[in-house]
């Protein structure tokens, strides 16, 4: 067997040790490995009577060895431990597979990466065992670091409780979030809704109007929505100024513009982001998305779905690397006469079409209710939640029951 064969089977080896949520499946897992091991060296070489009580014992010290992992408790002190062990199995593993031709300087044998360059065969052997264990090490995330990484991300009001139920508690930064609906459904109230709870609550808003819809007036009536009655009219003014101040607004009237900002934003001062003294973004708002994409998409426009692509790439990673929330509004269009209406007796569809399904973590469905003033909102992608209902006032989103 080729030595570099014997790298990747080393690295998968130590993957398969330092990923620790997987533990409970360790020993299975030991003994596949082992049988792998066992079945490769007969592959190779005809083994006699006493090869295999050799492969044996080796099999019930990898297990042995697993229920050691399995065993450890999640502290520095045990996953220094598991480092050693793995070490000494991925040294086990180059001495079974590459015999002396690994021990010794290049040149002799099947000697290849490992054996080249080396002067002492045991220090190089050790080395690079060391080498990659550390780079697997450092790409490897266990589910205890992913719950960890999630509850760093804060979930922040919309200013509408029925729709924070519906997204599981608000807005969640790191995720994409797109409303979908017909004109009219309340897509832009939500939106300047959602920009004045971040910004009343001390997060950067970066609000990119699209159609001339942002207004400031909306903005400081769902601010005043957040106090109550008898609150002091000077700390609201003095609050409803900071608020104001945290709302940057950008006009885009074509896609190239909104690439050129989005661009802008995911190279823009981290240092801010690290600086106690200046507000993160919070919240990228984009209302409406669809318009800017959907004339695009057209049999004139060959590169529309590329730049749709592009758009959906930068949206997300924007998202993640800033550990911001990214909402955005898409409009409906119909679906054709002979299309079937949906499960709310529509034929409509959102603009941006199927190929956009997956950006959004989520999609949220507004309608309207005929002859009542009242709206309903739904989850049409991402994580299943009873339908809400809720009515635009003059300075707040009103929550009401499902009938």
């Amino acid at each position: 067997m080729r030595c570099d064969e014997c790298v990747m089977m080393m690295m998968m080896m130590m993957m398969m040790t330092t990923t620790t949520f997987v533990r409970s499946f360790a020993l299975v897992r030991a003994r596949s490995t082992s049988r792998g091991l066992v079945s490769s060296r007969l592959s190779t070489m005809e083994c006699d009577d006493d090869d295999d009580d050799d492969d044996r014992a080796g099999e019930r010290a990898v297990e042995r060895e697993c229920e050691e992992d399995a065993r450890e408790d999640e502290d520095e002190e045990g996953r220094r431990r598991r480092g050693e062990r793995a070490l000494r199995r991925a040294l086990g593993t180059v001495e079974t597979l590459c015999g002396e031709g690994c021990s010794e300087s290049g040149g002799r044998g099947n000697a290849g990466t490992l054996g080249r360059g080396g002067g002492g065969g045991g220090g190089g052997r050790r080395a690079a065992a060391e080498e990659l264990y550390a780079e697997t090490c450092a790409n490897a995330v266990n589910g205890t670091e992913i719950e960890r990484q999630l509850s760093l991300l804060e979930i922040l009001p919309t200013g509408c409780d029925s729709i924070d139920e519906l997204l599981g508690g608000g807005l969640r930064q790191g995720q994409v979030i797109e409303f979908a609906g017909p004109s009219a459904s309340g897509k832009t109230q939500l939106c300047l809704s959602a920009a004045a709870s971040f910004a009343a609550l001390g997060h950067r808003v970066v609000y990119v109007d699209t159609t001339g819809g942002f207004s400031a007036m909306r903005v400081k009536q769902f601010h005043r929505g957040f106090f109550t009655e008898d609150a002091d009219k000077t700390e609201v003014a003095q609050h409803l100024k900071q608020t104001l101040n945290l709302i940057a607004v950008h006009s885009c009237h074509d896609v190239f513009s909104l690439l050129h900002l989005l661009s802008q934003l995911g190279e823009e001062a981290s240092e801010d982001d690290n600086n106690p003294e200046h507000a993160t973004m919070g919240l990228l708002v984009i209302d409406s998305l669809s318009s800017l994409l959907s004339p695009l998409l057209t049999k004139a426009h060959h590169q529309g779905y590329t730049i749709m692509a592009t758009v959906a790439a930068m949206l997300r990673g924007l998202a993640a690397t800033r550990k911001t929330a990214a909402l955005y509004t898409n409009h409906t269009v119909s679906a054709g006469q002979d299309s079937l209406a949906d499960d709310h007796g529509s034929n409509l569809k959102p603009a941006l079409g199927t190929r956009w399904t997956s950006v959004p973590h989520r999609r949220i469905r507004l309608d309207k209710i005929p002859g009542t003033g009242w709206h309903s909102a739904s989850v049409a992608y991402g994580v299943t939640a009873k339908p809400a209902k809720y009515r635009v006032r003059s300075n707040n989103i009103h929550s009401g029951p499902i009938a």
